[in-house]
Protein backbone atom coordinates (compact mmCIF):
# COMPACT_ATOMS: atom_id res chain seq x y z
CA UNK A 1 0.00 0.00 0.00
CA UNK A 2 1.11 3.65 -0.84
CA UNK A 3 0.81 6.12 0.98
CA UNK A 4 0.69 9.73 -0.08
CA UNK A 5 0.17 12.56 2.58
CA UNK A 6 -1.28 15.96 0.21
CA UNK A 7 -0.84 19.03 1.67
CA UNK A 8 -1.73 22.46 0.93
CA UNK A 9 0.90 25.36 0.75
CA UNK A 10 4.44 25.14 2.07
CA UNK A 11 5.57 24.23 5.91
CA UNK A 12 7.24 27.81 6.95
CA UNK A 13 8.02 26.59 10.26
CA UNK A 14 11.75 24.85 10.72
CA UNK A 15 10.76 22.73 13.50
CA UNK A 16 7.52 21.24 11.87
CA UNK A 17 9.70 20.55 8.61
CA UNK A 18 11.86 18.61 10.91
CA UNK A 19 9.05 16.80 12.82
CA UNK A 20 7.56 15.79 9.50
CA UNK A 21 10.48 14.49 7.39
CA UNK A 22 11.50 12.62 10.79
CA UNK A 23 8.20 10.57 10.67
CA UNK A 24 7.53 10.45 7.01
CA UNK A 25 11.01 8.32 7.17
CA UNK A 26 9.36 6.16 10.25
CA UNK A 27 6.74 5.18 8.17
CA UNK A 28 8.63 4.38 5.57
CA UNK A 29 9.77 1.51 7.52
CA UNK A 30 6.21 0.20 7.07
CA UNK A 31 4.94 1.40 4.02
CA UNK A 32 6.19 3.40 0.78
CA UNK A 33 5.01 7.05 1.58
CA UNK A 34 5.48 10.47 0.07
CA UNK A 35 4.72 13.77 0.83
CA UNK A 36 3.04 16.18 -2.14
CA UNK A 37 3.16 20.06 -1.49
CA UNK A 38 0.15 22.21 -3.42
CA UNK A 39 1.19 25.44 -3.92
CA UNK A 40 -2.12 27.11 -4.19
CA UNK A 41 -1.35 30.72 -4.75
CA UNK A 42 -5.13 32.11 -4.47
CA UNK A 43 -4.30 34.70 -1.42
CA UNK A 44 -6.81 37.99 -1.83
CA UNK A 45 -9.58 35.72 -3.00
CA UNK A 46 -12.62 34.78 -0.37
CA UNK A 47 -12.72 32.21 1.42
CA UNK A 48 -15.33 30.43 -1.02
CA UNK A 49 -12.86 30.80 -3.69
CA UNK A 50 -9.88 30.05 -2.23
CA UNK A 51 -11.51 26.42 -1.33
CA UNK A 52 -12.86 25.91 -4.54
CA UNK A 53 -9.20 26.51 -6.35
CA UNK A 54 -7.40 24.07 -3.80
CA UNK A 55 -10.05 21.45 -3.66
CA UNK A 56 -9.66 21.91 -7.62
CA UNK A 57 -5.63 21.38 -7.38
CA UNK A 58 -5.82 18.59 -4.75
CA UNK A 59 -8.11 16.40 -6.93
CA UNK A 60 -5.92 16.46 -9.91
CA UNK A 61 -3.37 14.61 -7.34
CA UNK A 62 -6.08 11.43 -6.85
CA UNK A 63 -8.08 9.77 -9.04
CA UNK A 64 -11.47 7.51 -8.04
CA UNK A 65 -8.62 4.03 -7.58
CA UNK A 66 -7.31 6.00 -4.43
CA UNK A 67 -8.82 5.55 -0.97
CA UNK A 68 -9.09 9.61 -0.02
CA UNK A 69 -8.99 10.93 3.61
CA UNK A 70 -10.06 14.32 4.25
CA UNK A 71 -8.73 16.09 7.49
CA UNK A 72 -11.52 18.68 8.75
CA UNK A 73 -12.76 19.40 11.86
CA UNK A 74 -16.01 18.14 11.31
CA UNK A 75 -14.53 14.92 10.56
CA UNK A 76 -14.73 11.58 12.60
CA UNK A 77 -12.62 11.09 15.53
CA UNK A 78 -10.73 8.05 16.47
CA UNK A 79 -8.88 7.12 19.36
CA UNK A 80 -5.51 5.90 18.65
CA UNK A 81 -5.88 2.63 18.83
CA UNK A 82 -9.32 2.78 16.81
CA UNK A 83 -7.29 4.99 13.73
CA UNK A 84 -5.13 1.59 13.85
CA UNK A 85 -7.72 -0.47 13.14
CA UNK A 86 -8.64 2.02 10.75
CA UNK A 87 -5.59 1.82 8.86
CA UNK A 88 -6.02 -1.66 8.72
CA UNK A 89 -8.68 -2.06 6.91
CA UNK A 90 -7.39 0.76 4.72
CA UNK A 91 -4.62 -1.82 4.08
CA UNK A 92 -7.16 -4.23 2.98
CA UNK A 93 -9.46 -2.29 0.95
CA UNK A 94 -7.90 -3.20 -2.37
CA UNK A 95 -6.97 -0.05 -2.82
CA UNK A 96 -3.53 1.04 -4.02
CA UNK A 97 -3.09 4.44 -2.71
CA UNK A 98 -4.34 5.91 0.46
CA UNK A 99 -4.56 9.58 0.16
CA UNK A 100 -4.32 11.79 3.60
CA UNK A 101 -5.43 15.15 2.18
CA UNK A 102 -5.21 18.45 4.25
CA UNK A 103 -6.71 21.35 2.95
CA UNK A 104 -5.71 25.17 3.45
CA UNK A 105 -6.80 27.65 6.24
CA UNK A 106 -10.17 27.52 4.53
CA UNK A 107 -10.93 23.97 4.56
CA UNK A 108 -11.78 21.72 1.43
CA UNK A 109 -14.39 22.60 -1.39
CA UNK A 110 -18.04 20.33 -0.91
CA UNK A 111 -16.80 18.67 -4.17
CA UNK A 112 -13.38 17.11 -2.59
CA UNK A 113 -15.59 16.32 0.77
CA UNK A 114 -17.63 14.39 -1.70
CA UNK A 115 -15.02 12.26 -2.99
CA UNK A 116 -13.43 11.43 0.06
CA UNK A 117 -13.69 8.18 1.49
CA UNK A 118 -13.38 9.53 5.27
CA UNK A 119 -13.44 12.63 6.24
CA UNK A 120 -11.19 12.54 9.74
CA UNK A 121 -11.18 15.34 12.87
CA UNK A 122 -8.21 15.10 15.03
CA UNK A 123 -10.21 17.21 17.73
CA UNK A 124 -12.89 19.45 18.63
CA UNK A 125 -10.26 22.10 18.58
CA UNK A 126 -8.44 24.06 15.57
CA UNK A 127 -4.90 23.10 14.32
CA UNK A 128 -2.64 25.29 11.99
CA UNK A 129 -2.83 23.84 9.26
CA UNK A 130 0.74 23.25 9.35
CA UNK A 131 0.54 21.80 13.18
CA UNK A 132 -2.12 19.18 11.84
CA UNK A 133 0.96 17.78 8.91
CA UNK A 134 3.14 17.08 11.92
CA UNK A 135 -0.17 15.25 14.04
CA UNK A 136 -0.71 13.40 11.18
CA UNK A 137 2.61 11.64 10.42
CA UNK A 138 2.99 11.06 13.99
CA UNK A 139 -0.79 8.90 14.21
CA UNK A 140 -0.39 7.10 11.18
CA UNK A 141 3.25 6.08 12.43
CA UNK A 142 1.80 5.35 15.77
CA UNK A 143 -0.91 3.44 13.97
CA UNK A 144 1.56 1.04 12.14
CA UNK A 145 3.25 0.46 15.47
CA UNK A 146 0.53 -0.36 16.99
CA UNK A 147 -0.73 -2.84 14.46
CA UNK A 148 2.99 -4.30 14.52
CA UNK A 149 2.71 -4.18 18.70
CA UNK A 150 5.93 -2.33 18.85
CA UNK A 151 7.08 -0.53 21.90
CA UNK A 152 6.43 3.06 20.75
CA UNK A 153 2.94 3.43 21.85
CA UNK A 154 3.44 2.25 25.01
Amino acid sequence: MKIEFIFTGKTTEKWIEEGCTNYLNRIKRYAKAEVKVINASVSGFSPEVQRKKESALILEKVSGKDLIILLDEKGKQFTSEEFAKQMNKFNTSGKTKIAFIVGGAYGADLLLQKQANLILSFSKMTFTHQMIRLLLLEQVYRAFTILKNEKYHH
